[in-house]
């Protein structure tokens, strides 16, 4: 903490009159200093250069250990405890970030690139979504009304979701199922897929079930009402 200094009441900087002619109360010039009515000075805090950089910008304390910033268009993190830097992301560019916090997870945007730091390290903002559809067949075995099916998959990751893309139509026989196959290939991030399928004859989708995302064959059946 800055100490606190009491000097003769002051009139201020004059820096019309020349130095040598200079009168009490007041100065010719001060440098880091701010003036108090009252007559005291204090000293205005420095500053210290202990991250080198080129040109860093958007700077973000997460915790007292980790500080996050981008240089010359790279995200890093610093460890304050221990001096050791580390890239995040690089591509970043020059724009200002702004973060976010929520569930341990630091989201981050520019308007222009944005992504997630997930225990200390990159994650793409939300998932991507499947290309395609799988394919759909008939079973003979389902216990499904007869009618018009739509269905979709979406991908899973760490829970999070995907979107999905158009569903994919089928028309089932009395008494019969669905069966999806020849799923899309997941990015490695994605640790399951989400099935959804309408009611019969029906425009919504509802979730059907969850499954691994490397799942060969799902059989939509018996227990969609």
């Amino acid at each position: 903490m800055s100490k606190l200094l009491k000097i003769q009441t002051h009139g201020g900087i004059n820096n019309k009159s020349q130095s040598q002619t200079m009168q009490p109360p007041f100065v010719a010039q001060a440098v880091n200093l701010d003036y108090a009515d009252n007559g005291e000075i204090r000293k205005r805090a420095g500053q210290k250069k202990i991250i080198p950089g080129t040109n860093c910008h958007s700077v973000f304390k997460f915790d007292d250990e980790t500080l996050y910033y981008v240089d010359n268009g790279t995200l890093k993190k610093r460890n304050l405890s221990t001096g050791e830097t580390t890239t995040i992301k690089t591509g970043i560019g020059n724009d200002s970030l702004s973060y976010a916090v929520s569930a341990g997870r630091i989201y981050y945007s520019n308007s222009i690139v944005n992504g997630c730091i997930v225990n200390g390290a990159y994650r793409s903002w939300g998932v991507a979504r499947p290309a395609r559809q799988p394919d759909l067949s008939t079973s003979p075995v389902g216990g499904l009304f007869a009618g018009t099916y739509f269905v979709a998959i979406t991908w899973l990751r760490a829970g999070e979701e995907s979107g999905t893309g158009a569903a994919t139509q089928i028309t089932v026989p009395s008494g019969g199922g669905i069966v999806l196959s020849n799923f899309p290939t997941p990015p490695a991030d994605v640790d399951g897929l989400a099935v959804y399928v309408t009611p019969c004859n029906g425009k919504h989708l509802y979730w059907y079930g969850e499954y691994r995302a490397d799942v060969n064959n799902v059989t939509i059946g018996p227990h969609l009402g």
